[in-house]
């Protein structure tokens, strides 16, 4: 599991990448840039998960997860969503795995939504934006 600040993607990918393939990596990652950490930035490859796929390589299996709920959320192990988890990824095997880290975790109050493939990865990043201007 990949959880580093945006702008320590890229030099913790490099860290990992002879390490990552051939496995699931499930990405925390939540592209924000100082000094506007309220919203959500848009990288140019998509998301920062599609970023991470690109620099890992195609044998590296990279799921997107979790980014919707707030890193304090987390931290807290007694703590249970009551709001869907937002998974992308390109591998139902990979999906299975971060599901079952929900379910273990007891994160599952309300649900966990699939949201498809990587790529809509900007869609769920486009969520949160917009439920953290709500806030």
């Amino acid at each position: 599991m990949l959880s580093v600040p945006y702008e320590a993607q890229h030099g913790t990918a490099e860290q990992i990448i002879a390490g990552s393939q051939g496995k699931t990596v499930i990405t925390v990652v939540v592209p924000l840039k100082p000094p506007k950490v309220a919203t959500v930035w848009r990288p140019a490859a998509g998301s920062a998960a599609e970023e991470l796929q690109a620099q890992l390589g195609p044998e590296a299996i990279v799921v997107a997860a979790f980014q919707n709920i707030a890193a304090g959320h987390l931290k807290d192990l007694n703590w249970q969503a009551d709001c869907d988890v937002l998974y992308t990824g390109d591998s139902k095997e990979a999906k299975a795995v971060t599901r079952e880290i929900h379910c273990c975790r007891r994160l599952l109050r309300r649900g966990r939504r699939p949201a498809g493939q990587l790529v809509r990865r900007r869609r769920a990043d486009r969520h949160v934006d917009r439920r953290q201007r709500a806030q």
